[in-house]
């Protein structure tokens, strides 16, 4: 007698001989939730050590680019969130790197593409906040412009948008004193 858990067992093990990156993936995500929920820095590493793992495998490339892509992504949002947690630059700077990479990587018609210029703008004006260099701040700010103009008005995401290039004319207007940059928030 089949039990009522056996249909989806074999499902998940279809998976998993299809996708060889699945365990890796759920490891990587389930750390992830433990660093949200408490669980400190060393949730971080392992869900970096686990995404390193997927991006690093000799069969990544060959997946699908959306995989890839979302890959990509969020590997490079735990590299912002231990850069958040332990100011190393090094990890900001592998995550500019990810979303530049993912940015060029997504084709311009994509609806992914505004998220990931706006997380490239958030990774340029944290660089920008640290070392002062005014264009990483211009290139952030650009990216943010971008994000808003590839993103439709009634989406529920602009208005994150529009906030992150606020911010980013903010913090041009408090750099150079340029009233133009409060009058176009």
């Amino acid at each position: 007698m089949r039990s009522i858990r056996q249909p989806f067992d074999e499902f998940l093990a279809e998976q998993q001989a299809a996708n060889p990156f699945h365990t890796t993936i759920q490891q990587a995500e389930t750390a992830e939730q433990r660093y949200l929920r408490g669980g400190g820095a060393q949730a971080l590493d392992e869900a970096i050590n686990a995404w390193e793992q997927v991006l690093q495998h000799p069969d990544f490339m060959d997946t699908d680019e959306n995989f890839q892509l979302a890959l990509i992504d969020g590997s490079a949002e735990m590299y912002l969130r231990r850069y958040w947690t332990r100011a190393k630059l090094s990890d900001l700077a592998t995550a500019i790197s990810r979303w530049e990479m993912a940015v060029v990587k997504t084709p311009p018609d994509s609806p992914d593409l505004s998220r990931l210029l706006s997380n490239l703008g958030t990774g340029l004006r944290c660089r920008y906040a640290r070392l002062g260099e005014l264009s990483d701040l211009q290139a952030g700010i650009e990216a943010y412009q971008q994000a808003v103009a590839k993103t439709p008005p009634d989406s529920p995401d602009l208005p994150v948008y529009l906030n992150n290039l606020g911010s980013g004319l903010k913090n041009r207007y408090l750099r150079l004193g340029d009233l133009n940059d409060l009058q176009a928030r």
